[in-house]
């Protein structure tokens, strides 16, 4: 009899971000801003390659992994490090490097840290959402007074 856990647990040292960018998106400035992701992930220590895809993720190549359809406005990255021990400190540190290259954007990692990344997102998301209100909209007012 086959034991249920059939397929050992993955020991290759790799991970995935993606990119969400606004629905109306044009391929071109997501291929941007995936350059530029791409430039910032293989800065960070413990990162020794990453290969971007532009428009859709990459091929199946693991049961583990499904591929996302092909979308303009999408962008997948697959990370890999020196280390599989390596990884959750690295995913923590994305959310400080990626968040700022488009706040209308939705950057997550897929593993441990993936709820971290995507919550810290969303708070920077709102500061810069929040600033741009106060600055824009709370102009002095005056109402009628009755009588």
């Amino acid at each position: 009899m086959v034991k249920q856990g059939f397929f050992p647990p993955s020991n290759a040292p790799l991970f995935f971000v993606h990119y969400w960018g606004p629905q109306d998106r044009d391929i071109r400035a997501t291929e941007e801003i995936a350059k530029e992701a791409e430039a910032r992930i293989l800065e960070m220590e413990n990162v020794t390659a990453v290969t971007t895809f532009i428009g859709q993720g990459a091929d199946r190549f693991t049961l583990t992994y499904a591929p996302k359809s092909a979308n303009e406005n999408y962008a997948f990255f697959m990370v890999r490090a020196n280390e599989l021990e390596n990884i959750p400190a690295i995913q923590s540190a994305l959310a400080g490097k990626l968040t700022d290259l488009d706040f209308d954007a939705s950057f997550y990692t897929t593993g441990v840290k993936k709820a971290l990344l995507s919550i810290r997102s969303l708070i920077t998301t709102t500061r810069a959402l929040l600033a741009y209100h106060i600055m824009t909209l709370a102009k002095p007012f005056s109402m009628p007074v009755a009588g």
